[in-house]
């Protein structure tokens, strides 16, 4: 190949990729674009069609008292990052014993597990309800209302995935650094925590991202295991539908729009935090490696 030909296919290589990257910001783009507009429009700028005139911030300042955003943002918090705590904290010890050992029900464990996670969520839900609701009987502990039921199944629904994440991570690591550490003395869980760990560190951050969006973002169970007091940012934002008493009703979307882009800048971060530990797990990886 002559290298005229070569620069061509390079730089037609090159164009294809911008456009499709362009394409695609456009497509992410334009509906935030849009949903920042109207979150700065009156309810009656909005019905009318006016758009982008008269922009104000009466609507990010609103939305704090007309539904009580904040305690909805804070449950939704603490969801979220419990859920975080203990899928990191299984899925890490969970994808260590299935990567580093051997023993009869170790496929059938992974393999299960990577069928439960093929399961939709919707089929379960009955099942857990009712499985709640005979535990909350027997125990005297609330686990439909509350929060902690619902931390429970988000953790749940979210671990298979992050063991497979974690495994692959593991199995890439040469068992010599085990096999050294442990020669040194120190013990399995020391081997896990201080030389495994750092080093799969970019998956550990993918798993908490996944962990984080998937329970800031759930509303099937968060619909049915909550109760009113208890309510997290998914499910609060639908009482800016406003019923008129026949079944329907008006929606405030000028306050619903404002009240969606503040209810991602909590995720926006956590993503942007966890990407940062992913940039430094790969430079350290490096540096080692």
């Amino acid at each position: 190949m002559s290298v005229p030909s070569y620069r061509w296919r390079r730089r037609a290589s090159d164009w294809f990729w911008r456009l499709v990257v362009s394409a695609f910001v456009v497509v992410i783009g334009v509906p935030v674009v849009a949903i920042a507009g109207v979150s700065l429009e009156s309810l009656a700028q909005v019905d009318n069609g006016d758009v982008l005139s008269g922009l104000h911030l009466n609507n990010y300042l609103q939305v704090w008292s007309s539904i009580g955003l904040g305690s909805f943002l804070l449950h939704s918090l603490a969801v979220a990052v419990s859920c975080v705590g203990i899928v990191l904290v299984v899925a890490v010890g969970m994808a260590y014993v299935l990567a580093r050992f051997t023993f009869k029900l170790r496929s059938a464990i992974a393999l299960g597990m990577l069928v439960g996670q093929l399961i939709p969520g919707v089929t379960v839900l009955l099942p857990i309800y009712v499985l709640y609701a005979d535990a909350q009987s027997t125990l005297h502990f609330q686990l439909i209302g509350g929060l902690l039921g619902l931390i429970l199944i988000d953790a749940a629904t979210a671990i298979p995935l992050a063991v497979w994440l974690l495994m692959s991570h593991l199995e890439g690591v040469p068992r010599e650094l085990d096999e050294a550490a442990v020669v040194d003395g120190a013990s399995r869980a020391r081997v896990l925590l201080q030389v495994l760990v750092p080093v799969i560190l970019p998956g550990i951050a993918v798993v908490g991202i996944f962990s984080f969006l998937a329970a800031w973002n759930d509303v099937l169970f968060a619909s049915v295991l909550t109760s009113d007091s208890t309510r997290t940012v998914a499910i609060g934002l639908e009482e800016y539908v406003i019923s008129n008493g026949s079944g329907s009703g008006a929606v405030l979307w000028n306050e619903l729009m404002a009240a969606a882009l503040i209810s991602a800048v909590p995720a926006v971060v956590f993503f942007f935090a966890a990407q940062r530990l992913v940039v430094n797990g790969l430079t350290a990886g490096a540096v080692r490696g």
